[in-house]
């Protein structure tokens, strides 16, 4: 059976998008190119939004759920109604370790990946079968579970303001709640990655902001190479996307 080719055209493309880097839209082009072998399974069958820069990542930038102009006739769209602290990296890590050891105990089977600024995502695949209500749910007893073993975790929103916390984001198993995609680009200066790591990489001296454009193509192992069941339970460990 052949492969079926798309034609795509570019523009623009020595336009900068990255300018403390020096970035350009066909270094990004090729970034996806290079990861897609990676990515792709992630996002099979999962409704996915874009976050949009067309003047470069210091420019303001919009978010865009409608599908673009100029969208392929093969790209499937579903629509879905809408509902009207910066933290010190080795806080995330410690509580990262202490939530998969209780995951391990509970016999969940959990995966990591930075966010691509300061915190870390912690994903748990589940059956189709358990509604919102209750996913958020038992992220937030998690939560509450891990504020009771230790003072650096905070589980209420209310709670969110006390400095040297982090904050299990139960909030975000909710409808309509959105994640960035494993090995996606961030709005970041420095063309930072969120990146799928192994558990043994989460650890000290972890340092997110080099996982970037042009380190990550560069790592050999996909931690996530075996695709995760659908959909997929999620935890933020710090309040920042």
């Amino acid at each position: 059976m052949s492969e079926r080719l798309t034609k795509v055209d570019f523009t623009n493309l020595e336009k900068t998008l990255y300018p403390k880097v020096k970035i350009t839209k066909a270094q990004v082009i090729e970034y996806y190119i290079k990861v897609a072998p990676k990515m792709l399974h992630l996002l099979a069958d999962r409704p996915m939004v874009l976050t949009r820069y067309p003047d470069g990542v210091e420019k303001q930038g919009f978010y865009e759920k409608d599908k673009p102009k100029g969208t392929p006739s093969w790209v499937k769209t579903v629509k879905i109604y809408s509902e009207t602290a910066k933290r010190d990296v080795k806080y995330g890590i410690q509580t990262a370790r202490l939530l998969k050891e209780k995951l391990d105990q509970l016999g969940l089977q959990s995966y990591v990946k930075t966010s691509g600024k300061k915190g870390l995502h912690i994903v748990i695949p589940i059956q189709r079968d358990y509604p919102y209500r209750v996913t958020r749910e038992f992220a937030h007893v998690i939560g509450q579970y891990l504020a009771r073993e230790t003072d650096i975790v905070v589980s209420e929103f209310s709670e969110t303001k006390k400095p040297n916390k982090v904050f299990i984001d139960y909030t975000q198993n909710s409808h309509g709640k959105t994640m960035v995609i494993p090995y996606g680009l961030r709005a970041t200066s420095d063309a930072t990655v969120s990146t799928p790591l192994e558990w043994t990489e989460v650890k000290k001296g972890l340092k997110p902001e080099t996982l970037n454009l042009f380190s990550v193509v560069k790592r050999k192992k996909d931690p996530w190479e075996k695709e995760l069941p659908k959909p997929l339970l999620r935890k933020k460990l710090n309040r920042n996307r």
